[in-house]
């Protein structure tokens, strides 16, 4: 009634049966185990994500402050500058009041000396055109006239 072939098949059928349970097993444990690692490798990814985000969020706070302590620096080394070319400015004019005054001192001094050197000069020439007229042989009242002129004439240039 059953031959061969029949009992094959059934052998066969029973023993796909009997090996298909635990491979199924095996395979949906396999593939569980994939599906906790895929599962847990997002949750990592997820997590460095959020963290990734709050980092650069962080850095974006942290480079708004840098550039604001940037243009508080820049801001304060203008001002200095500022400050430093005014003083330079107030010293060079410092400087070239002083030379100016000392510039004048010194011409006042020159002038000084020149018309002290005239004076000298004047006051020599007088006295030798005096000492000539009082050699060539005047009387003695007319010499002391001429002296007194002389004198007169001398003083006012002195003065």
């Amino acid at each position: 009634m059953f031959n061969e072939m029949f009992w094959i098949t059934a052998a066969f059928i029973l023993l796909c049966i009997g090996i298909a349970r635990p491979v199924k097993r095996q395979v949906i444990a396999t593939i569980d185990g994939y599906t906790r690692d895929v599962t847990q490798n997002l949750q990592v990814a997820e997590s460095m994500h959020t963290e990734a985000r709050e980092m650069l969020e962080m850095l974006h706070k942290e480079m708004d402050t840098a550039y604001l302590n940037a243009e508080a620096i820049i801001k304060r080394a203008n001002e200095d500058a500022s400050q430093i070319i005014a003083e330079a400015k107030q010293e060079a004019e410092r400087i070239a009041q002083k030379r100016g005054t000392l510039a004048l001192q010194r011409i006042s001094q020159y002038e000084e000396n020149v018309l002290q050197n005239i004076k000298a000069e004047v006051i020599s020439m007088a006295v030798a055109s005096v000492e000539q007229k009082l050699g060539e042989g005047l009387d003695k009242s007319m010499q002391l006239k001429i002296m007194e002129d002389d004198l007169t004439t001398i003083k006012k240039v002195v003065h």
